[in-house]
């Protein structure tokens, strides 16, 4: 479904004072990830998040069309050659 677009914010500079877990999806060898929901109280605001982890080909299937950044396959499969594990936020 479309959702209305939200002028997005930078939040690297939140400094968390609270955060509430609302929910998880412990890992799953099928889906190759894991995803955590929570409430995320910073400098007077409340926010939701969904943070999710694992494999970059499992992350990249849930990425809009355009949105991963250019970097990203050629490193993720650059230090997946030299044999570091990796895995994708």
């Amino acid at each position: 479904r479309n959702f209305p677009q939200q002028k997005k914010k930078d939040y690297r500079s939140l400094r968390p004072s609270r955060v509430r877990i609302l929910g998880r999806h412990h890992f799953s060898s099928a889906l190759q990830r894991m995803s955590v929901w929570a409430e995320v109280y910073a400098n007077g605001e409340t926010r939701r998040a969904a943070l999710v982890k694992g494999s970059p080909e499992a992350i990249r299937s849930l990425l809009g069309k355009g949105s991963a950044p250019a970097w990203y396959e050629s490193t993720y499969s650059s230090l997946a050659e030299s044999g570091m594990r990796i895995l994708a936020l």
